[in-house]
């Protein structure tokens, strides 16, 4: 999606927070597209919604020519700045919160009606309402399936909106596309993964590892999964095995791995001197 035949002056990128590519895999996956996309442009501007209080130490990772800007998605801020700049390439990341995703399709009509040379990717990063239907299904949750019916709403609406949609797998681009016909053409914009410079030997390490923070439902429940399924049989082969878990907000759920080999280890500034043990 980037300018062939010439230097792109400028593209925005919509994003809720800045991207942190050592917190989890979507962080990672964003921080390369702008490495990779960087000497497309003339500059690129990433505007966040959402602050923290490490958001410099991440800013110093970026390319020299990409630009944050924290504004609040609210009173049509975020559309002037888009109206000052006048993007070549708007594209809106990170979408997974519905009231991000409503803030969003706001801003792109906008952009739309006032740019009609603007070229509009969305970067869906899941396909939302499968996943809360397959939740549901196990669940039986009403709150479940309202879930996955709002999101198949605002992806509804939001989706052909875009010149393009990048998707995570092959397989979400066509769940996508069978739900909403009207949906522009998707390309695959996989996960991206950093590969350790020093992978130890099988003889040098111990015990096992899970990595992922508790707040995405998926990893709370791969590790009820391992608890109730996977370590019986792991621990009849060797009973003093650990699971070290790697990751943010396990403390939330302590108590509920009581009396088990897990490790809650939290989040940790160097994830491959952890795995190289």
């Amino acid at each position: 999606f980037c300018p062939r035949s010439r230097r792109g002056k400028c593209a925005v990128i919509l994003v809720p927070s800045l991207p942190k590519h050592d917190r989890n895999s979507s962080g990672l996956r964003i921080h390369c597209v702008l490495k990779a996309i960087s000497s497309y442009f003339d500059s690129i501007h990433l505007v966040h919604h959402a602050i923290g209080e490490d958001d410099p130490v991440y800013k110093r990772t970026y390319p020299t020519n990409l630009y944050c800007h924290y504004i609040p998605f609210k009173d049509g801020k975020a559309e002037k700045f888009l109206a000052s700049m006048q993007p070549e390439i708007l594209f809106v990341t990170d979408l997974f919160d519905p009231q991000y995703i409503q803030k969003c399709a706001g801003i792109i009509k906008t952009t739309k009606s006032e740019f009609r040379d603007c070229f509009v990717i969305l970067d869906t990063m899941d396909c939302h309402w499968k996943k809360y239907v397959r939740k549901a299904q196990t669940s039986a949750s009403q709150e479940d399936w309202n879930a996955a019916w709002r999101y198949l709403e605002l992806e509804k609406e939001l989706y052909p909106e875009a010149n393009l949609l990048t998707v995570v797998t092959a397989e979400d681009g066509e769940d996508i596309i069978f739900s909403i016909p009207e949906t522009p053409k998707t390309a695959v914009l996989p996960n991206c993964y950093t590969l350790s410079p020093r992978p130890p030997s099988l003889d040098k390490t111990s015990d096992l590892c899970f990595v992922g923070p508790a707040t995405v439902n998926h990893n709370l429940d791969a590790m009820r999964y391992m608890r109730d399924e996977v370590l019986p049989h792991i621990l009849s082969l060797d009973a003093n095995i650990k699971v070290f878990v790697i990751g943010s907000s396990w403390q939330l759920y302590s108590q509920e791995f009581t009396d088990t080999p897990f490790v809650f280890r939290g989040h940790v500034a160097d994830l491959d001197k952890e795995l190289s043990r």
